[in-house]
Order: structure tokens, then C-alpha cells, then sequence
């Protein structure tokens, strides 16, 4: 019965683990930055930058 309950309570929370990343997850590379804005304010060690705006054609040598 032990082994159970345990089990129970780790498949619990693993779900709630995959539904904090379901909005990181389901978001496109333009409103990522919307989705991942509330973790980045609660954890002061990150930062957060976007490279998505880069022009690509400067990197490709001609």
C-alpha cells in the first residue's frame, strides 16, 4: 500500500511540473517572451535575452 501512495504522489508531481511548462511549451517564438516573463521575475539569477531579432544573413559566410 506504501508503494502506492508513493507512486500517487510522484506522478503528482510530475504533473504539476508539466503544467508550469505547457505555457513555455504551447508558446511561439514571438510570445515566449510573455510566457516565460513570471519565472524570470520570481528567480532574481536569471536573465533573459533574445536573439530571435538577430540578422541570420551576417552569419552565413559568402
Amino acid at each position: 500500500m506504501l508503494k502506492v501512495r508513493q507512486s500517487v504522489a510522484t506522478k503528482n508531481k510530475l504533473s504539476n511540473t508539466l503544467r508550469n511548462w505547457l505555457p513555455i511549451l504551447h508558446s511561439s517564438l514571438s510570445d515566449l517572451n510573455e510566457a516565460i516573463a513570471p519565472f524570470v521575475e520570481a528567480n532574481p539569477l536569471v536573465e533573459m535575452t533574445s536573439g530571435f531579432e538577430e540578422k541570420f544573413e551576417k552569419k552565413i559566410p559568402k
